[in-house]
């Protein structure tokens, strides 16, 4: 199951050791993050993700 959390701005959620994503700007349903990872991690909106990786995403959410 997927954890959802409640962030104010300029807090931080880290993943593991290397990824952190910081909520810089929240304004009339619109959020601005700032994701802190290594290049080797593939980090992709949703609405731009293709075919395949799409698919997977959605399959592991729903997993």
């Amino acid at each position: 199951m997927p954890l959802a959390l409640g962030v104010r701005e300029n807090e931080r959620i880290f993943i593991g050791d290397d990824i952190a994503i910081a909520v810089v700007k929240q304004e009339g349903g619109y959020t601005r993050v700032v994701i802190d990872a290594p290049k080797d991690k593939k980090i992709v909106r949703e609405k731009l993700a293709e075919g395949d990786l799409r698919d997977k995403l959605l399959n592991h959410q729903q997993d």
